[in-house]
């Protein structure tokens, strides 16, 4: 009879720790008040649920509490991970203070305990969903610093590391294999660092450079010292060159390709915030009036090129602030369809229409024609009327 109320308590010990994800040693105590098992009974059931595996808890996970001045409560849990993060918290919040509640809320992870790692690297092989959550959870601290520590040193948007850190931290988790793979954190370090590896931004912000390149520029910027230089320079001398090529064992072809990655696209965004007059006439003016000026003599072609041409326009028109795009199709006479014509209204008509002044309508369409100006939009659209 003994024997099969063991068997029963067990079984609906192991079905609670499936839901929940681990078990107390109240659950235990309550079982055995529940089906009167003796003090040895209850052993050889803790010894039962051990060897299966389960986590074992004095008391439920709960997260500490932060007051005002970022003191703990009176809950004590010992940080085995023995590193204080409090700076690293601190200069992230500092760099960018949208991660300030991103930071409180892994400031609230209670830190990993004594053994806890142990206890949960099996259950975390098996798909226990509360041992994942709390391996990502206690490796969040390690996750923040390597991606603080990353964007430091690679001059990188600290918001898109944090991110990739991540990425890499759960990327680690779902991976991880306790009797293959050596400790997690160094574990998990090499996926995270692997992540923000191949999310790097190299100085050229519009060109795609692959995996194998981008190792490249990564060693390359890190010893940017040896060769006293930052490489900005569009050119480079042959000398230097070879000296890069030698270093990073690949051909002269290559070394170019890499150090390119070094030379920063002049950004005409400032130019085109600065409304002086000189600006202003190097730049070249867009007439979209233009579009009605296209014929070709070949009716087969033509269909063909408006459909392309009414896409990019679309897609230009849609980059723009919507409010800025209806105020640009009601003054240049789109309709909703784009490139069903309507009426040409007037800075008055538009003002009634949209509820505010002629001078706002007239305003907002110059800033609008001045988004449509920058490069990487009228750069879209220069094969078109450069072909007239």
């Amino acid at each position: 009879m003994t024997e099969q109320l063991l068997d029963k308590s067990f079984n609906l010990l192991m079905q609670k720790s499936k839901e929940q994800g681990y078990l107390l040693f109240d659950d235990i105590f309550k079982m055995s008040e529940d089906y009167e098992l003796d003090v040895q009974d209850i052993d050889t059931l803790s010894s039962r649920i051990l060897e299966n595996g389960v986590i074992l808890l004095e008391q439920k996970p709960v997260n500490k509490k932060i007051v005002k001045n970022n003191t703990e409560n009176t809950e004590d849990f010992e940080d085995w991970s023995h590193n204080d993060y409090e700076p690293v918290f601190s200069e992230i919040i500092e760099k960018e203070p949208e991660q300030e509640l991103f930071i409180n809320y892994i400031r609230n992870i209670v830190p990993p305990q004594r053994h806890e790692m142990q206890n949960l690297k099996y259950q975390l092989l098996e798909g226990n969903k509360f041992a994942r959550k709390r391996v990502i959870e206690m490796h969040l601290r390690l996750a923040v610093k390597q991606a603080l520590k990353f964007s430091k040193q690679f001059e990188q948007d600290l918001n898109e590391m944090i991110s990739c850190s991540c990425e890499g931290l759960i990327l680690a988790v779902d991976a991880y294999k306790p009797d293959e793979n050596r400790k997690f954190s160094a574990y998990a370090s090499l996926w995270i660092m692997n992540v923000m590896k191949r999310n790097i931004n190299t100085k050229r912000l519009l060109f795609y450079y692959p995996t194998h390149v981008l190792e490249k520029y990564i060693i390359l910027f890190k010893n940017r010292e040896k060769f006293n230089r930052n490489f900005h320079e569009k050119q480079i001398q042959d000398d230097y060159l070879e000296r890069i090529a030698e270093f990073l064992e690949v051909d002269l072809e290559n070394a170019k390709y890499i150090t390119s990655a070094f030379n920063e696209i002049q950004s005409l965004d400032k130019i085109l915030d600065n409304d002086t007059w000189e600006v202003e006439k190097e730049i070249e003016k867009i007439d979209f009036k233009k579009v009605d000026r296209y014929s070709f003599e070949d009716n087969m072609i033509y269909p063909i090129f408006m459909e392309h041409f009414h896409s990019v326009i679309k897609s230009v028109i849609d980059s723009i602030p919507f409010r800025e795009e209806k105020i640009l199709k009601y003054r240049f006479g789109f309709g909703e369809s784009f490139f069903t014509p309507i009426q040409e209204l007037t800075l008055d008509s538009i003002g009634r229409l949209m509820g505010v002044s002629r001078e706002r309508i007239r305003q907002l369409e110059l800033k609008s024609l001045k988004r449509l100006r920058h490069p990487r939009r009228a750069g879209l659209l220069r094969p078109y009327w450069e072909s007239e």
